[in-house]
């Protein structure tokens, strides 16, 4: 069966959505001046309070259409969010994902939810010529290459929402690096801060009447309920999400590879430096890990549990930021210094702007598919080289381990039937 999925995703790459009847694709509604219409799918604590903050004031831009989520109370919380902001009553509420797709009336989605919905919904939005802006990081390698392959396909916009890369701290750390401060760049080390897991909650009940969880589970298994599975704990379990390391390291790791140009987008190797120790009962994520990563420069990228972290070490000193976007520091103040810069590297008033610029004059935002699927590969190493505990070797060009088919059947997964891959790409909504 792995076999058969695997084959189904490289004939995803060579003809994505060539049984479908493709929506003409504007790059805004009608005209340059005209509002950009936005769906939000999924309005949790990030979507709303983030997300869907961060639409509404670009009220020159766009305009927030509808909102959706299987959970009723955040559905209607998050409409009555929109229509305070346009002093109106027209914001329409989906349950279902499928019916925001459905509506001719809107242009783009924001995608914020689990992370095994991130490509499958991406990819049918895409599919049926919706933009879409989706929060990282995917879920397996392989749902990373059908997404690229279909937004290639497809030929809509498509973000993936890491603020990092329009912080200025982690832009000017970025440039620091890139020019020259520190000198040759031999080691990165990062930290990423893990989640207290709840202790209680764990009682099988029935879903509340207000969720609709069996959406909610969607590609995933559908596992008996119980209330510390979902919201925001669903991180800690691998039929959801992917823990810590997919939790943050995508910020950092995607800083890293910044920093490193994209000539090296793919470690060469990943190895545990210790042994992984992991959540238990119903959360099964790492949760105290020290993994190394090996570049084809031969730069060393170490990812460890700690406090949000990431330095880069070269020849001649160090700069860091210590903590989340805070200030800063160095083995030097001279490091910071900017004076002579000659790299200057290109930023956004954040990552919305820039999606929102993309479809409005038709071009290529900044954090694409691609991107989204190299720094979310960071993440999956990470976590296949902790569950077997031993070194690996990585082909990035074939996209596969060197010398593992153990790792190997673990680049991807078996979605429920209902929401196989097949049935995925070929949905027309």
């Amino acid at each position: 069966m792995n076999r058969n999925r695997r084959n189904f995703l490289k004939k995803v790459s060579i003809a994505s959505a060539s049984a479908l009847s493709m929506p003409s694709i504007m790059s805004c509604r009608s005209s340059p001046n005209d509002l950009i219409h936005i769906g939000m799918i999924g309005v949790g604590i990030h979507g709303m309070t983030y997300n869907l903050k961060h639409y509404l004031k670009y009220n020159k831009l766009c305009r927030v259409v509808a909102v959706c989520d299987v959970q009723s109370g955040l559905m209607k919380k998050a409409k009555k969010m929109v229509d305070k902001a346009y002093g109106n009553n027209d914001c329409k509420m989906y349950e279902d994902f499928r019916a925001l797709i459905a509506d001719n009336d809107i242009d783009a989605v924001q995608i914020s939810t689990p992370d095994h919905w991130h490509v499958p919904i991406s990819v049918i939005a895409a599919n049926n010529g919706k933009h879409v802006m989706c929060e990282k990081p995917t879920h397996t390698i392989e749902e990373g290459q059908m997404l690229v392959a279909v937004i290639r396909k497809t030929g809509v916009k498509y973000a993936v929402s890491v603020e990092d890369r329009f912080l200025p701290r982690y832009h000017k750390l970025a440039e620091i690096v890139r020019n020259g401060r520190i000198g040759a760049l031999k080691d990165i080390y990062i930290e990423l801060p893990v989640r207290k897991v709840p202790t209680d909650g764990f009682e099988i009940v029935d879903p509340p009447k207000h969720l609709n969880y069996e959406l909610w589970s969607g590609p995933a298994p559908l596992l008996p309920y119980c209330k510390s599975r979902v919201n925001y704990n669903w991180r800690w379990n691998k039929h959801y999400g992917g823990g810590t390391i997919t939790d943050w390291l995508p910020h950092q790791g995607e800083t890293a590879l910044w920093v490193l140009d994209y000539d090296f987008k793919h470690p060469i190797s990943v190895k545990p430096l210790k042994n992984t120790v992991f959540h238990s009962g119903i959360y099964n994520t790492p949760k105290e890990f020290d993994v190394q990563y090996t570049f084809p420069n031969k730069v060393n990228m170490r990812v460890v549990n700690g406090i949000p972290l990431i330095r880069f070490i070269g020849t001649e000193g160090w700069v860091e930021i210590r903590g989340w976007n805070k200030e800063i520091t160095a083995s030097d103040p001279n490091v910071i210094n900017m004076q002579d810069q000659k790299v200057f590297l290109p930023t956004d008033l954040d990552e919305f702007h820039n999606f929102l610029q993309g479809i409005k004059h038709d071009v290529t935002p900044t954090m694409t598919a691609e991107r989204s699927h190299q720094t979310s590969t960071l993440c999956h190493l990470g976590n296949i080289t902790s569950d077997l505990n031993m070194e690996l070797e990585w082909d990035p060009v074939n996209e596969k381990f060197a010398d593992s088919a153990e790792a190997n059947s673990k680049l991807g997964k078996i979605p429920r039937e209902e929401w196989s891959y097949e049935r995925i790409i070929n949905m027309v909504c």
